[in-house]
């Protein structure tokens, strides 16, 4: 959605919001690593004619995130010079394991950015759940049910906490054939994001409500 795009470029100059705003496709999550990138510019007091690498590190935590935001600057902010981009690719090339490497056992670690498909409030609380004094299994158990809810998220439902988008999102879900029971734990999962990202207990009265229907 434009409202979501032009969200995560609050940080990133007007040309360069203009330009994105105006393509007919941008890559999964490029908005999302763009805004961050230009957010740890002004963070770091760094021009763009002389980003650091720990710039582009600090915006993308992988190596596909980096990939994504060097072909969004390239493309759309082309006065950003892309030296230590380049060389933070390096640096993930040499990470990469040689072929007949055992792969490791288990999920990896949460990432320490949201999701680039969630809304930009939700993504905000992200960091709370993180630091949150729960389970492992219970924080990424509200992290894949609010990455379902950000799939099926219609384009005229708010990413709020009322029971408009609680209905919403459920009839969303229904509609993708998840049963009722699935459907309200995955509605648990937002719940918990905005519990433990600092949203008022009674912002979240309507959800909890729909969720015991």
């Amino acid at each position: 959605m434009k409202r979501d795009i032009a969200g995560h470029l609050a940080p990133a100059p007007a040309a360069v919001r203009s330009s994105m705003l105006a393509a007919d496709r941008l890559d999964p999550g490029a908005a999302a690593v763009v805004g961050r990138f230009f957010a740890a510019l002004a963070e770091r007091g760094e021009p763009l004619d002389a980003p650091s690498r720990a710039a582009f590190d600090q915006a993308a935590a992988s190596e596909a995130t980096l990939a994504t935001l060097l072909r969004a600057l390239e493309k759309h902010a082309p006065q950003v010079c892309l030296a230590g981009g380049r060389d933070a690719r390096k640096a993930w090339y040499a990470r990469r394991p040689e072929k007949g490497t055992p792969r490791r056992r288990g999920r990896a670690p949460l990432p320490p950015h949201a999701p680039d498909s969630w809304p930009v409030e939700w993504a905000l609380l992200y960091p709370g759940l993180l630091r949150a004094p729960i389970k492992e299994s219970s924080r990424r158990r509200h992290v894949d049910s609010v990455n379902r809810l950000a799939a099926i998220l219609p384009a005229d439902a708010e990413p709020d906490w009322s029971r408009f988008t609680a209905c919403a999102l459920l009839q969303a879900l229904a509609a993708d054939g998840v049963n009722a029971r699935t459907a309200k734990t995955c509605l648990g999962g937002l719940i918990g994001l905005g519990l433990h990202g600092g949203v008022a207990t009674s912002k979240l009265a309507a959800l909890r409500e729909m969720r015991s229907v």
